[in-house]
């Protein structure tokens, strides 16, 4: 406890310096200002001793199995599937299975349909909630995979899991009920509580993911900028330091960078898209479409 307190007051100590430096910096950047790359890498020490000492705790793989068909239950029991979404949960679940073939997760992950502005989360366990308006929101199978893959880098990074091993371990000492754990853990979960290098991390993963599966690699730059036009941002650097996310312009013009990069070296690659397929919903395994390739 003592070295995580002196650790964030090392940070906060630090930081707080650099901003009096951005701010007192008179050159104008590309972007607006933003502490967000040199967040990222100072967290990932942090986090990866965060994930040392929390895996210490004697709470397993299988409790985060355990932990995901309650909540499994929960989300059949609230959004059961019904005539207006079982194309639409079909489809995802297909889709995701796809995704996850060489999952290092002993269980399945499950894609619900929930209502809500658009926005995407996952839980312990493999569980994957899509809001109607996120789906709707996106124009590709190739953007949605990216969307998914994001949510699945938490999951088998292990972001979700390290973040409630301690509520774990209390409830298998039973110092509280399981209904308070799941519910406790799904409205915490609805709430950016990742870092900057965890949020890093999993837009990695799912780009990753998307170069992995054969999909359009600036299919991730194209949805960032699709949550760019929905939500303009207006940065400031204080507003930036007490942030989970980087902001979504960097993360557009990273992913857009990356795939130009990529392209450099695949030129000729055939890539997917796959905008029939969302409309249709039906995944590439089930309709793989000619038309829906480019040559980079």
């Amino acid at each position: 406890m003592r070295i995580r307190l002196l650790t964030f007051f090392l940070l906060l100590t630090g930081s707080t310096a650099l901003i009096f430096i951005f701010i007192a910096e008179r050159k104008q950047p590309v972007f607006p200002r933003t502490l967000s790359p040199f967040l990222q890498q100072l967290g990932k020490p942090i986090q990866s001793a965060n994930r040392t000492m929390t895996k210490m705790m004697p709470v397993s793989d299988m409790d985060e199995k355990m932990l995901g068909e309650e909540f499994r239950a929960r989300y059949e029991h609230h959004f059961p599937i019904n005539e207006a979404n079982e194309k639409q949960r079909k489809y995802l679940n297909d889709l995701v299975r796809d995704l996850t073939d060489k999952s290092s997760k002993d269980f399945e992950y499950t894609v619900f349909l929930v209502p809500g502005p658009p926005n995407a989360f996952a839980l312990p366990g493999g569980v994957i909630c899509i809001t109607a308006c996120l789906f709707d929101f996106l124009s590709s199978e190739a953007e949605l995979a990216g969307i998914l893959g994001h949510e699945i880098g938490h999951i088998e990074r292990g972001h979700l899991f390290d973040l409630f091993r301690k509520e774990m371990l209390q409830r298998k000492m039973n110092k509280f009920p399981d209904e308070g754990l799941t519910i406790d853990v799904i409205q915490a979960l609805t709430q950016p509580l990742f870092s900057k290098s965890q949020e890093d991390e999993a837009d990695e993963y799912g780009f990753s993911l998307l170069i992995e599966k054969g999909y359009d690699p600036f299919a991730m730059a194209e949805a960032f900028k699709k949550f760019l036009e929905l939500n303009s941002e207006s940065p400031n650097l204080i507003h930036d330091f007490f942030s989970t996310h980087p902001y979504m312009a960097l993360r557009e013009s990273k992913f857009q960078s990356r795939a130009e990069s990529w392209q450099t070296h695949h030129s000729g690659n055939r890539v997917y898209i796959g905008k029939i397929n969302l409309k249709e919903h039906r995944t590439r395994r089930e309709l793989s479409c000619e038309e829906e390739y480019k040559c980079l």
